[in-house]
This record gives structure tokens, sequence and C-alpha cells, in this order.
């Protein structure tokens, strides 16, 4: 993604009607995946189950809840550091652009009823084939349309349900459920027919996870003005909130005794689910641990991200999307994904703080000194 938006910005450097021009060709396709973009998601979350190890009830919920904890502290922080590198580095107000895509998304809505009933015959169609014929590619595209199915329903339930219960969510719960409601109908085991959706319909969508942040360059590119003008703020959050974010977590989970294994994961709950198994590693843990870490973190982003940015009454929008992305990551795109003015900085800071995360745990004494924070004792 920064490396597409960086081409993009000397491409407009150098010839700006051809740049517009690209722009303007795959706007349709940014917006198709932006609109999808928590059906996108959700099979990684629905597949957490096959990689995250056995915990005692205590441990967990003390972890999830320390998850919970870091999310608010680490917004506060974050807001905070753009509120003094905003100091050093200026106001940051630039002209507002509004991207296409977000003036598309207003016009008409983008989960028509005919959509739903070409997805809810497609998934019934392919059911019958696979219980039929026991086609097991009938079996994925069940399960893929029924996926697309739930989240083009859910996001036509009220904002305020939507609120408290994501679409996101809700399309992850509808999936584990057929899953389930699959394994008692076959006589297989979950684990068996979830590992069957996460090489089949979940490895579909999770393909067009890399185009959908490459296409969060385009929204980045609407924004570049506004961008330059807070790279101060950008890159000082991004450092900053995930040096601190770590020495909290580190120090809380030390704090509240939890065995060593989870006081190191939770340096991972700031950065990307895709990263958080490298964090995780790079930590000497098993990588399904880093991945709860950030998924906890992320889910409590979209339960209370925006509640959390109204109580901390951060209004301006490179605040609201830099402070809490740098804290909830992927939630935080969910979350702020109908805030077109917010969503690019949440997006670039998805990439730059899950790479200064990695960046600053791969510098041996930083690693170190991280580690002994969380053990207390040198690392």
């Amino acid at each position: 993604m920064l490396g597409g938006f960086a081409l993009l910005c000397l491409g407009h450097a150098a010839a700006p009607a051809a740049t517009a021009a690209l722009d303007a060709f795959y706007a349709p396709a940014c917006r198709l995946l932006s609109t999808w973009l928590a059906a996108i998601f959700a099979p990684a979350f629905v597949t957490l189950p096959l990689t995250m190890p056995s915990l005692a009830a205590a441990q967990l919920a003390l972890f999830v809840g320390l998850c919970a904890a870091g999310l608010a502290s680490s917004t506060a922080t974050n807001a905070l550091l753009y509120a003094l590198f905003r100091r050093v580095g200026g106001s940051g107000r630039a002209p507002a652009e509004p991207p296409p895509a977000a003036a598309a998304r207003s016009r008409s809505s983008p989960f028509p009823r005919s959509e739903r009933a070409c997805l809810a015959a497609a998934a019934l169609a392919s059911a019958a084939a696979h219980f039929l014929c026991g086609t097991p590619l009938a079996l994925d595209v069940a399960l893929l349309s029924s996926s697309l199915l739930a989240f083009s329903v859910a996001s036509t339930f009220p904002p305020r349900f939507n609120l408290v219960v994501h679409p996101f969510l809700t399309t992850s719960a509808v999936t584990m459920g057929l899953c389930a409601g699959l394994a008692l109908v076959t006589s297989q085991s979950w684990h068996a027919v979830l590992s069957r959706y996460r090489s089949g319909a979940g490895a579909w969508l999770l393909s067009l996870m890399g185009p959908t942040v490459i296409s969060f360059a385009f929204q980045l590119f609407a924004y570049r003005k506004q961008l330059a003008a807070n790279a101060v703020q950008i890159v000082g959050v991004g450092v900053g909130g995930a040096m601190c974010g770590m020495m909290t977590a580190a120090a809380a989970a030390r704090a509240l005794g939890l065995p060593h294994v989870l006081r190191v994961a939770l340096l991972s709950r700031s950065t990307t689910t895709a990263l958080a198994g490298d964090v995780a590693r790079l930590s000497s843990i098993e990588p399904g641990l880093g991945m709860l870490a950030a998924f906890a973190t992320g889910l409590f982003g979209i339960w209370f991200g925006k509640p959390l940015l109204r109580l901390l009454r951060i209004e301006d929008p490179a605040a609201r999307g830099l402070s809490l992305s740098a804290a909830a990551h992927g939630g935080a795109l969910l979350t702020l994904i109908d805030e077109p003015e917010a969503f690019p900085y949440a997006a670039l800071m998805l990439n730059l703080g899950g790479a200064c995360t990695v960046g600053l745990l791969s510098v041996r004494p930083i690693r170190a000194f991280l580690l002994s924070v969380a053990l207390g004792m040198p690392a």
C-alpha cells in the first residue's frame, strides 16, 4: 500500500493527467473492495480457533481484559502524541478533497435485494449439489455464498444495531454457525470443517486481502495533501504509539501476574493479525497467541472505538484515524470506514503502525528491554 501510494504521488508529479485517469479507472474496483471490506477480513477471525492454543478461563479473561484496557490507554496516548507532534509539525490543515468512492457510496445502496437473492440461490444450489454429489467445490461455493449473503444482509440492519453488532461479527458468527451445523450433519469435527473452510471459501476471500490493502493507496492518494501536511504527526504516532503500547502492555501484564508467555504475547496487540505472527516469532512464542491479542484488540476497537473517541473528545479527522488505528489496526478500519476524512489516516497507520512494531522489536536492544519489562528479568 505504501509503495503504491508513493508511485501514485510520483506519477502525479510527472504526469498528472495519466495518474488521474489511472485513479478513475481503478475507482470502481476500490469501491467494491471497500464495500466488502469486513467480509474479506472475516475468514481470519473465523479460522482463529484452528491456531489458538488452549488457555485457562481465568487467564484468557485477564488476557482479553488487558487487550480492552490497552485499547483505551493506547488510543488516549496516541491522541496525546498527535497533539504533541502537531505543535512541532504545524496544524496539518489542507484543503479537503473528498475521494470519489465516498461520493459514490452516498448515491445508492451497495447491497440491493437482487444481489441477496442471487447469493441465496447460489448458496442453496451449491449446498444441494454438495449433499447430492459430494462435490467439495460445491461446499466451498456454498460457504462462500453464505458468508457474503450474511454480510450483505447484516449491512442493511439499522445503524443502531450495527453499532453494537458490527456486520463483521454477524458474518463471522453466521459462518462459524454454518461450519458447526455442517459438522453436526456430516458427523465431522468442527475443526475439520473449519479447516475445509480455511482452505476453500476462506482462502478465496483472504486472497482479496492483498488487493484490498493495495486499493487503500488510491484513497491515500486522494488525501495526499492532508497526509503530507500531517507527516510529522503520522510518523510520531506510528513510532511513539508502537513503543508506548508495547511498554504499557508488558508492564500491565507483569503487574497482574500473567504467565510469561501471555505477557510477551500482548506485545502483538496493536499490530495487524497478519503481522502478529511475525511479532510472536520475534518474541519466541506461539504465533496463535499473538494473533489472539491482535484480534481481541481489533474487536474491542469495533465495539468501543467511536464511543472512546467521543469520550476522549477527539474530533479532528486525522487524530481520529491515527489514534484509533495505531491502537486497534483493522478494527479501526472497519469502524471508521464511514468517515471519509479519517479513513485514509486509519488505512495508512494500519501499515505504518504494524511496520513500526515489527521494526522496533527487530532491534535487539529494544526487544531485550521490552522483554525485561514484561518478564522482570534480563532477556
